[in-house]
């Protein structure tokens, strides 16, 4: 297998003898010696990102080959300059591995910092995939935020440049496969490295979009990655992971209305003021759209959910009735979400509290019971229920369950009906 240095060396050797250039000719449109770039073409140096952009465009690359090629080099540099060149997708990095790592532990940036010894911006430098970390900060990263065995030979040998994993043969079925096992997880958050998963299929799918099909499966992993990073909270990533989506193909495909989806419930939960009404506008366009029966019924659930926040109980009822009917009828994943909204548009905070049985998979209906107490309840009583609730996650290391508990109590403490 020829190695970067090797596959770039062809490349302008090819492309030079195409246009019918010689050497001096060549280098003295990009501004360089002869021997320099005899240097490059036989592989025996590598040309520095500025001097590799210059002669790229003397060769009048085209500009997505200019991306694919910067794309290419492992180095930091070389990654910026390809978005700068206008990369429609961003390319997972090493970097990215380290700030999955971080959230999983909990951490901010600036507690990772004390802890290592350096500034801030270093770490932040490091997540971003700018400069390389040490072999020292490396194996801080792994065995502090307990790293899996894949993941840390993921990161041990990518430092921050592109995630370096044995890539496997292109096969569609299998990259469906593994997809939609990852949704069937993400009604309660997923499992342990659902995000290197995630990472890894688009660092794959990337390499392979040329091929039969890559594209449409590439934009499903984004998709989902929203979803993954909606369920989390991570709003702006989110919104990233879906514009990805959205802009590299069909809106109204399978998915870009789940991109949509999940930017609808963005736009109406990340601020500080909930706005529904921003969400059920375009989860409103996705209900009209959609095809894909666990798709719809994700759709019913959100617009349930928002229009209890909207303060309109009997639309909320509505949409969660229809959610419950399909959920039911297909047996979809979605049902506990399904007649948990549904419980929460009818007012029956009891009934969510006995169905609540401390699993991972009930914590939809202590989700909703956490929105409903605030209006239902005093604040003492509420906020005794809330804690016993995430007392019972803690203890059961439900870090997911811990989350969108915070979350619902947030919500239900807003002033919902002035956002509105």
């Amino acid at each position: 297998m020829c190695s970067t240095r090797e596959r770039l060396a062809s490349t302008l050797r090819e492309r030079r003898k195409e246009l019918g250039l010689s050497l001096r000719r060549a280098a003295e449109h990009a501004q360089i010696g002869p021997s320099t770039l005899s240097r490059w073409e036989a592989g025996s140096s590598v040309p520095m990102v500025p001097e590799l952009e210059s002669l790229l465009k003397a060769l009048y690359m085209s500009t997505e080959d200019i991306r694919r090629i910067l794309v290419s080099i492992d180095a930091p540099r070389a990654m910026r300059a390809a978005q700068a060149a206008g990369l429609d997708f961003k390319v997972p990095t090493g970097g990215d591995l380290l700030r999955i790592l971080r959230l999983r532990g909990q951490k901010t940036i600036p507690e990772v910092a004390e802890e290592l010894g350096v500034s801030a911006s270093s770490v932040s430098r490091w997540e971003r995939s700018e400069i390389h970390p040490s072999a020292d900060t490396l194996d801080f990263y792994v065995k502090s935020f307990g790293a899996t065995e894949e993941e840390t030979q993921a990161i041990l040998t990518s430092g921050v440049g592109k995630i370096r994993i044995t890539r496997p043969e292109y096969d569609p079925s299998k990259y469906q496969s593994q997809i939609d096992s990852i949704s069937a997880s993400l009604g309660t958050g997923g499992e342990v490295n659902t995000e290197f998963q995630l990472l890894s299929m688009q660092s794959n799918l990337w390499w392979d979009r040329d091929q039969s099909g890559a594209q449409g499966l590439l934009r499903e992993v984004c998709a989902m990655y929203g979803r993954y990073l909606l369920g989390w909270l991570r709003f702006p990533e989110a919104l990233r992971q879906t514009e990805m989506a959205i802009e590299s193909g069909d809106p109204f495909d399978r998915a870009g209305l789940e991109a949509l989806r999940v930017q609808g419930c963005c736009a109406a939960l990340r601020g500080q003021v909930i706005r529904p009404h921003l969400g059920l506008y375009t989860l409103q366009t996705c209900l009209q759209r959609a095809t894909d029966s666990s798709q719809i019924t994700r759709v019913l659930i959100n617009m349930s959910d928002l229009s209890m926040l909207a303060g309109r109980p009997t639309e909320a009822e509505s949409y969660a009735t229809r959610a419950v009917s399909m959920a039911e009828q297909e047996a979809l994943a979605t049902q506990n979400d399904a007649e948990a909204a549904l419980l929460a548009s009818q007012g029956r905070i009891e009934d969510l509290r006995s169905r609540n049985d401390g699993t991972i998979e009930s914590s939809a209906f202590g989700f909703r019971e956490i929105l409903l107490m605030a209006p239902g309840q005093s604040i003492e009583t509420s906020l005794k229920r809330y804690e016993e609730l995430i007392s019972a996650a803690h203890a059961k290391g439900q870090r997911w369950a811990v989350q969108q508990f915070e979350f619902a109590h947030r919500l239900s403490q807003s002033n919902v009906s002035l956002a509105a």
